[in-house]
């Protein structure tokens, strides 16, 4: 289990240099990982309620995310479990997924009243980083154990390799501007364990580094296509990522939860 640690915020990024800049704090007492837009919402995973005064867990939620003000709101439950490190929503179907890792990698499918659904096994994709790509209804997700790139049937669970993402990732998270048909990565890298935003070719799995966020484990990324009033220079910054740089955590052999 990792050290969660509060006081963290939502990021504002560049999606033309990776440039990262603070929007707001999240509300202490909460952490999450994964991050997908749905409805006008923005949501997260692995969010942790306290309780005892803020020193053990009471649940981990689904919840959403105040983009003004940063303030959390329990959505759902995740079906008993940890570690759902990547979100994904499917605006289409109203409908968001997740992979629980705890669960031998099962794609976990949330309704949109909050309904948890397990899918099916997701094979070696741990879904670290999760997007759905509606021009070809599919969601795609990474393997950090051998940074590489799955397709995954969102009915079956079935995941295809697409390629190696030529990156060693240690948190990771994807997502995807529906405007221009292009995916994105935010890595945490490795080595000197700064967030990266990376370009990504679906198809092929391979990468290309677009910069650095300047700051330190900014991991949970989502787009926001219709930011207008949230957001300065919306034309600009699109992409809202969940900022773990100023946050403490203990890493275990699966990785398990960092704070926003």
């Amino acid at each position: 289990m990792s050290n969660v640690n509060d006081g963290g915020g939502l990021y504002d990024i560049n999606p033309s240099n990776g440039n990262a800049t603070l929007l707001s704090h999240v509300n202490a007492g909460f952490a999450g990982i994964g991050m997908a837009y749905l409805d006008g919402t923005l949501y997260a995973t692995d969010m942790l309620n306290y309780q005892n005064g803020g020193s053990i867990p009471a649940a981990f939620y689904v919840a959403s995310i105040n983009l003004l003000n940063g303030v959390v709101t329990p959505f759902t439950l995740q079906a008993g479990s940890i570690n759902w490190h990547g979100l994904a929503s499917d605006q289409h179907k109203n409908t968001m997924y997740a992979i629980a890792l705890d669960q031998q990698n099962t794609l976990m499918e949330i309704s949109s009243t909050g309904n948890v659904r397990a899918i099916g096994n997701a094979g070696a994709a741990d879904g670290r980083g999760l997007v759905f790509n509606p021009y070809d209804g599919y969601l795609y997700a990474t393997s950090t154990a051998s940074d590489s790139l799955y397709k995954i049937n969102p009915n079956t669970a079935q995941s295809t390799l697409v390629g190696h993402l030529g990156f060693d990732a240690t948190f990771l998270d994807l997502a995807f501007d529906i405007r221009s048909n292009v995916m994105y990565a935010n890595v945490v890298d490795s080595a000197s364990r700064m967030g990266q935003l990376y370009l990504l070719d679906y198809h092929t799995g391979s990468s290309s580094l677009i910069g650095s966020n300047n700051s330190n484990f900014i991991e949970g990324m989502a787009w926001l296509p219709d930011l207008v009033n949230a957001v300065p220079e919306p034309e600009t910054y699109a992409m809202m990522l969940a900022g773990l740089g100023l946050l403490g955590f203990m890493p275990r052999k699966t990785m398990a939860q960092v704070s926003v």
